[in-house]
């Protein structure tokens, strides 16, 4: 049966080492997390993706927490246009892939987009859209026997709609396998429909991240925080996630949420478990 399940990205405690990530996370109520790359590159930073990976799958297994969803390198480039800096990239994402497999992750979240593709580039031709499916059959070639699905990600500006992101699919030799993550805050932000993306979507979304903005017609612009601040249907996108049995994190990614105190932080983090509990209907409704 599928099973949605309240996560919060584990940079909300950015401050902490992934340990003590661990550890506050169980405390207000999580078990499982989306590893942002902050906290896996502190990982990468000790060693080898093989032994740092099992050291700290080991310490997560003893205390019953998981990452099942991770976030691939924030700054990656699958559009990266200069030869020397792809190779460098591609064998640094190497060791991103063998850390999230080592670790179990099943969904691992990556920007098909980056600063070398034009705000409002035209999809579907042009130099960079050619690089961005080179890069990722490349990925798909190397990840084939590896515990996770490859999830692109809608973007503000870049590649935001769900027919972008399918295109990319179905233009990527083995792009079947790729799977697709939900940005709320990103697609509302165009103007997008929620609900109607997961609808479309079906079994090909594997992750989310959830968070509210108000659209750039009323004068939004990238925001990051919790639900019901803004202009999203959440009832409508949960009644469309069970509609199409999504399985996986109910995950936050509200880095506005960060801007307070340590102790107001800590506050919001167990506020935020009550929240997804009421907005997945665990608790009473909303």
């Amino acid at each position: 049966m599928a099973k949605i399940i309240p996560s919060m990205w584990s940079a909300f405690l950015v401050d902490e080492t992934p340990e003590q990530m661990v550890k506050t996370m169980l405390r207000h109520g999580y078990h499982v997390t989306e590893l942002s790359d902050e906290h896996a590159q502190q990982l990468l930073d000790r060693g080898t993706p093989a032994r740092v990976g099992a050291e700290f799958r080991r310490y997560m297994d003893d205390l019953g927490f998981s990452v099942p969803q991770g976030h691939l390198l924030l700054h990656g480039d699958p559009a990266e246009a200069d030869p020397a800096r792809r190779r460098r990239q591609f064998d640094t994402f190497l060791r991103w892939f063998e850390l999230f497999h080592v670790l179990g992750v099943r969904a691992a979240v990556l920007h098909p987009a980056g600063l070398n593709v034009p705000v409002g580039a035209a999809y579907g031709r042009g130099d960079a859209w050619e690089r961005t499916v080179e890069t990722l059959e490349m990925f798909l070639e190397r990840t084939r026997e590896m515990s996770f699905t490859i999830c692109l990600e809608n973007l503000p500006y870049r590649y935001t709609a769900y027919e972008q992101l399918t295109q990319l699919r179905t233009v990527v030799r083995g792009g079947e396998r790729l799977g697709l993550c939900l940005d709320t805050g990103h697609l509302a932000l165009n103007g997008g429909d929620c609900a109607a993306f997961v609808r479309a979507a079906g079994s090909r979304l594997k992750a989310l991240h959830i968070t509210d903005c108000v659209p750039c017609s009323c004068g939004g612009k990238h925001d990051h925080f919790f639900p019901t601040a803004g202009c999203i249907d959440w009832a409508e996108l949960v009644a469309a996630l069970r509609e199409k049995q999504y399985s996986g994190l109910f995950n936050y990614e509200v880095p506005r949420e960060r801007e307070c105190s340590k102790a107001v932080r800590l506050l919001k983090l167990a506020y935020s478990r009550r929240l997804a509990e009421l907005l997945l209907g665990e608790g009473g409704g909303f």
